[in-house]
């Protein structure tokens, strides 16, 4: 009797153990859609009374399936690094406060009347927010329909999110096809 209740002891001692000790898990949380719109309120207010940079993920041409100029919009609350494993196209991976990436520029009033509000206004009008598990902002991310979004905390714990546009995986294998590249 007196081993299980050792063995049990043992075990309930790891456990507690591996939860004091084990880094700890960070969890995320994505508003989307009309949940990220009430969070959000007045975007620009929202935006410019931060400290936030940005960058607008601008399309080589023009997007004939959606009739878009832009893949996205990317708002970091920190004025963070910005680091692009992925930039084509249609198909972006990007990582938020990642110190290998680079810096962009703040968001401002004047960069929010000559570029901003034309991203958001054309392209890009469903917004998603990122939080932390104690829902401090990680990233606010406004793309267009039929982008698909998928995000994660890796190994560095940062936010990475990627973005792929419905269609440009197709659009990308035509022209090959076409032009035997």
């Amino acid at each position: 009797m007196r081993s299980i209740k050792t063995r049990v002891a043992k075990v309930g001692f790891l456990f507690l153990a591996l939860c004091v000790y084990a880094p700890s898990a960070f969890a995320l949380t994505v508003l989307t859609g009309d949940e990220a719109a009430r969070y959000l309120g007045d975007i620009k207010a929202h935006i410019l009374g931060g400290q936030y940079t940005y960058e607008i993920l601008s399309r080589s041409h023009r997007d004939a399936m959606h009739g878009r100029f832009s893949d996205a919009v990317i708002f970091n609350p920190g004025g963070g690094n910005f680091l692009y494993p992925r930039r084509k196209d249609g198909q972006h991976i990007f990582v938020i406060d990642s110190l290998k990436g680079r810096a962009e520029d703040p968001a401002t009033e004047d960069s929010w009347r000559q570029k901003i509000s034309n991203a958001l206004s054309d392209d890009n009008r469903i917004p998603y927010v990122f939080l932390d598990d104690a829902k401090n902002e990680l990233a606010i991310v406004y793309v267009g329909i039929g982008t698909k979004v998928t995000s994660k905390i890796n190994e560095d714990k940062l936010l990475q999110v990627e973005l792929e546009v419905e269609g440009a995986r197709d659009a990308r294998d035509s022209f090959k096809r076409r032009h035997g590249v």
